[in-house]
């Protein structure tokens, strides 16, 4: 019988390829994502003040890195930066969408229909909320993946 430490049976090692490339997908997958975000900063460029249109680019500039280090390959720094940004970016984008609609939530306005048609504006800072919740999410696997990946391999190593 085999020890628990010993080397896993060769049906177990043909896992860690899948794995792997699972990983991968999800480390490239979060950094489209976050390339997507980048392009949403820009695009809402014009939709505000000066200053916001300059905050704007600055969030353009701190996704990009971020993707960067996910697609070539993601360390928990990276995870765990994207996944508190992207935690922020939620609280804020909830705050301006709360205060846009008047005290109403974007929900609110979208099931009023005519009344309240929505302009571009508000649908791509809905936009950019789903999809800062989707990178929370992804970030929430990506760290706990990776943590698990390093725990493993010291395990093994130890």
């Amino acid at each position: 019988m085999p020890r628990p430490d010993s080397d896993p049976p060769a049906a177990a090692a043909a896992v860690r390829p899948h794995c792997a490339r699972e990983l991968r997908r999800l480390r490239r997958s979060a950094a489209v994502l976050a390339g997507v975000s980048a392009l949403l900063h820009l695009v809402m460029i014009g939709h505000g003040s000066t200053p916001a249109g300059l905050l704007m680019v600055g969030m353009a500039a701190l996704c990009l890195p971020c993707a960067v280090h996910l697609w070539r390959s993601a360390t928990v720094r990276a995870w765990a930066a994207v996944g508190a940004m992207n935690a922020g970016m939620l609280l804020v984008h909830g705050a301006m969408m709360r205060s846009a609609a008047g005290g109403h939530a974007v929900g609110d306005m979208v099931s009023a229909g005519a009344d309240a048609p929505l302009m571009l504006h508000e649908v791509l800072m809905f936009g950019a909320t789903v999809l800062s919740g989707t990178e929370v999410v992804l970030a929430g696997v990506g760290l706990a993946a990776e943590v698990f990946r390093r725990r493993r391999a010291a395990s093994r190593t130890g």
